[in-house]
């Protein structure tokens, strides 16, 4: 993370599936969490247009028994109906040391959003999706594709943080 900002960690207590990561204090945090799944939503700094912020969603739900891979594939296939989608990698990886697949995808959003005058602008998502001790992980960065690059060492980093369990 910048050098510059301050750092807050965040704790899920849900008690099938508590986890830990750092991210920037400047970046408002939601807990979304809701009876079955636990999941954090980070706002950050809107893009130069006004039309959107960057985001990250932190997302862990229990008795998970699909492996990241078909995790990976499942949403590839939700998000593939959309015409706009384009799946630029999809790569393993490793989150908290556990095996992790790594999905970095594109898709046209008419922004901004609610719009009349909206226009389709491109938007970059990048996944990881993680299983660990009966427990699936979702960690997903979202922002304007020509801007993307801006907020991904803070994404970067909140992934090195990330700590599932106890």
């Amino acid at each position: 993370m910048q050098q510059d900002n301050q750092v807050k960690t965040i704790s899920s207590q849900h008690r099938d599936c508590p986890f830990s990561f750092r991210c920037p204090e400047d970046w408002e945090v939601r807990d979304l969490s809701r009876k079955d799944e636990a999941k954090f939503f980070l706002r950050g700094p809107l893009d130069p247009s006004g039309s959107l912020f960057a985001s990250i969603t932190v997302r862990a739900w229990p008795g998970e028994e699909r492996t990241p891979s078909q995790l990976a594939q499942e949403w590839i296939g939700r998000r593939s109906a959309f015409r706009t989608f384009r799946l630029l990698a999809r790569t393993e990886t490793r989150l908290a040391g556990a095996e992790a697949v790594q999905v970095d995808a594109v898709h046209d959003v008419p922004l901004p959003l609610g719009a009349v005058n909206a226009k389709m602008v491109p938007v970059q998502e990048q996944v990881i999706f993680a299983t660990c001790e009966g427990v699936a992980y979702e960690l997903t960065y979202r922002f304007i594709q020509a801007h993307f690059q801006e907020h991904l060492p803070t994404f970067e980093d909140l992934v090195i943080s990330f700590s599932p369990g106890r």
